[in-house]
């Protein structure tokens, strides 16, 4: 990427056209590669120079007011055209970095904040993201763990209290179900990819895994909703 290049600038006032390149890559430099000003500062410039012969109230300016015509490229090398008249500002592209740094610091380092803190807010939100992920898959795999046949321990099931017992029940079926269903899949899967190394039950923590991938908020609840019910009295029992 380039920067605003002037190719031709003039400033026509009555019957004179003042040749203004120089004025705006002057203004260009002076400003850090944009260029900002108001046509009225120009023609002001220019009278003291002693480059503008009419006086700003002659009669023919009240008929034919001056105005500014450039023709620029812009930073990817588009030509364009620009007309401005007396009480019109001319903006056309934007100081480099070390120009914002050096005439505006404050913006620099807000625009650097806000870039440190949308990387950091995307970091935590992946990490967040990411253990729920870990969090859901390992839970179910610990359950697995702790089941006999497709049941939790009948011995503990009264220290789960009322809730904790439906969570089970909710469970046990979810893990009844999965040995039901799992076998065609397990086919499947070995057709598609060889044999597998997956254990029964995987399809369990697969897809409560997958849950939480795409619906990270709602199964952190549901997870948590398990852990507070079953999980935490089956880890203070073991």
């Amino acid at each position: 990427m380039g920067e605003i290049l002037i190719l031709r600038a003039k400033y026509v006032v009555g019957d004179q056209d003042i040749d203004v390149t120089s004025y705006l890559t002057t203004q260009q430099s002076a400003n850090y590669g944009a260029i900002n000003f108001p046509v009225q500062q120009m023609d002001e410039d220019l009278r003291k120079k002693n480059m503008i012969v009419l006086e700003k109230d002659a009669d023919p300016l009240k008929l034919t007011p001056p105005v500014l015509t450039l023709v620029y490229t812009d930073e990817a090398g588009a030509h364009h055209s620009l007309t401005k008249k007396l009480g019109e500002v001319v903006e056309i592209g934007e100081r480099s970095w070390f120009g914002k740094f050096v005439q505006k610091p404050g913006d620099v380092l807000m625009d650097f904040g806000l870039t440190a803190a949308k990387g950091q807010f995307l970091f935590i939100f992946v990490m967040s993201w990411a253990l729920v992920v870990l969090w859901s898959y390992k839970q179910w795999a610990f359950l697995q763990d702790q089941m006999d046949g497709n049941r939790l321990p009948l011995s503990i099931e009264d220290k789960f209290g009322t809730l904790g017992k439906y969570v089970a029940i909710f469970a046990e079926a979810i893990f009844g179900l999965s040995f039901v269903i799992e076998p065609p899949i397990q086919k499947l899967v070995e057709r598609a990819l060889g044999p597998t190394p997956f254990e029964p039950g995987w399809t369990v923590k697969f897809f409560f895994a997958f849950c939480a991938a795409l619906t990270p908020v709602s199964s952190f609840f549901f997870n948590f909703l398990i852990w507070f019910t079953l999980v935490q009295t089956l880890v203070r029992l073991n």
